[in-house]
This record gives structure tokens, sequence and C-alpha cells, in this order.
């Protein structure tokens, strides 16, 4: 038997996981060095973390095969673009917050259809909820050497700006013919 030894519960994540291939993605391989990296240095990880990712997969597999592969295959699509794989990664957990209230019948079910919302949730009358995720990631320069100090100044709370979320999510809601 070829079995590798499970040490923790990344291991068993990764020993279950249904998209073998996606592990070795460039985006998957890098949340694993930094999550592997933090638990060495005895650090927190945060909720966007590794394991966190493997996770979400995991349980929108089980709820739905077919949304699972859908998040897959956007994975893969993205390649190396962090941005757009960040923001996958947040849709999915927006996903698994509402597969717990599937399971406790507080809501019928879960869909997905792209050109509608990020997230769509059915309500036990069946009306529907739209849902539009946002990955909020400032483009911050990276030290160029190892002790450089880089400081930012940063305002989150612009109403103008192109780039501020209010007028992302304008423009998302008119691509869309929400508006009418």
């Amino acid at each position: 038997m070829n079995n590798p030894i499970i040490r923790d519960e990344v291991d068993l994540a990764e020993a279950h996981f249904p998209f073998p291939k996606l592990l070795q993605l460039e985006f998957f391989s890098q949340m694993r060095t930094v999550y592997r990296k933090l638990q060495a240095d005895g650090l927190t990880f945060g909720d966007r973390n590794y394991l966190m990712l493997l996770c979400c997969l995991n349980e929108i597999y089980e709820y739905d095969q077919q949304h699972a592969k859908s998040y897959a295959k956007r994975f893969s699509l993205a390649g190396s673009d962090n941005r757009n794989n960040h923001a996958i990664f947040s849709e999915m957990i927006v996903y698994r917050y509402y597969i717990r209230l599937v399971h406790e019948g507080l809501i019928h079910k879960i869909e997905l259809d792209a050109k509608e919302a990020d997230v769509i949730v059915v309500k036990k009358d069946g009306t529907r909820e739209y849902l539009e995720v946002f990955c909020v990631m400032p483009d911050f320069k990276d030290p160029s050497e190892e002790d450089e100090v880089v400081v930012y100044d940063t305002y989150t709370h612009t109403q103008d700006s192109f780039s501020s979320i209010r007028q992302k999510l304008l423009k998302k809601i008119s691509d869309q013919g929400q508006m009418t």
C-alpha cells in the first residue's frame, strides 16, 4: 500500500480532496506554503487560509458536485491571477455558509448562475436572494528587500472613486441589467 501518513487536518483534507489536480495550481501551492510557514512559526491563520480553502471546496462538493466542479474550473482558468483566485475563494466562503442553513431546513437550496449573481439563495417560500460577493484586494507594493519597510496610506470609504466598492457594485448591477 502506498498511503501517505496523515499528520494533521490539512493532510486529511488533501487526502479526501475531490480535485487533486487543483492542489498543483500556483494559488493552492502558495496558500499551502503560507499556511505551513505560519504553522511552523506558531502563528494564527485567520479565516482565509489553506485549510479553509480545502474545506470550502470539500463541503460544496458534498452538497452539489456540479457547483464544486464550477468553482474548480474557475480556479483552473484563473491560473496565477491571485486577485481572481481570491475572489473565487470569497464566493466559496459565502456559499459554504449557506450549506448549513440548507441542512438545517432554514432555506430551500443554493444555486449558481453567473449571469444573475455570484450566489443565489432560494428561501423556503421560493423567493430568491441574489448575493454579490466582493473581495477587496488593495494593490500594495511588496518590499523589494527583506528588511525594507513599506508604508501605505489607504482610504477605504471613498464613494466616488471608480475603485470604490459602491462604484463596483453599481457597475455590476448595471452590467447585469438589474437597474430596470
